[in-house]
C-alpha cells in the first residue's frame, strides 16, 4: 500500500492552521440600572502585573458604559475571570449619586455575568441596581 505524503502533509497543516489559537476580546461593561448617577472609581491590571492609575467615571441611569477591552489569545472567547473577584480591577469602587458607597463587594464575580458576543468576542457585565447601595 502506497502512501501518498502530500495528502498526509495536507492534513497535517490543515490540522495545524485550524486549530490555531486567535485574538478574542473580552468587554468589561457596567450598566447603571439605578434612579441616579453613579461614580466608577476603578484602575485595571496591565500584562506587566501593574496597574494604571485611578480611572473616574459618570454613569447616568440607563448608561451603560465598557471599562475595559481586553485581549486573549485562545481559540475562542471565554470568561478569564475564574477566581472570586476580578482580577483585572485591582481597585474598583461604586457611589451612588457621588455619596453613598456600594455595601457589597461589586469585585466579587457573583455580580459580573459573562455573555458571549460571537466565537471572538464575550463580555463581563456589571449591571448596578439601587439595592446595591
Amino acid at each position: 500500500m502506497k502512501i501518498n505524503f502530500s495528502i498526509i502533509i495536507f492534513l497535517i497543516l490543515s490540522v495545524f492552521f485550524y486549530s490555531c489559537d486567535t485574538n478574542n476580546f473580552i468587554d468589561y461593561n457596567v450598566i447603571n440600572s439605578t434612579s441616579g448617577t453613579v461614580k466608577v472609581s476603578y484602575n485595571k491590571l496591565l500584562p506587566s502585573n501593574s496597574s494604571t492609575n485611578d480611572t473616574t467615571i459618570f454613569l447616568s441611569p440607563n448608561e451603560q458604559q465598557t471599562i475595559i477591552t481586553m485581549s486573549v489569545f485562545a481559540s475562542g472567547a471565554y470568561n478569564p475571570e475564574g477566581a472570586d473577584t476580578i482580577m483585572m480591577l485591582p481597585t474598583f469602587v461604586v457611589y451612588l449619586n457621588d455619596t453613598i458607597p456600594s455595601t457589597f463587594n461589586l469585585k466579587k464575580t457573583k455580580y459580573w455575568n459573562y455573555h458571549s458576543i460571537s466565537k471572538h468576542h464575550g463580555e463581563l457585565v456589571l449591571n448596578l441596581y439601587d439595592s446595591l447601595f
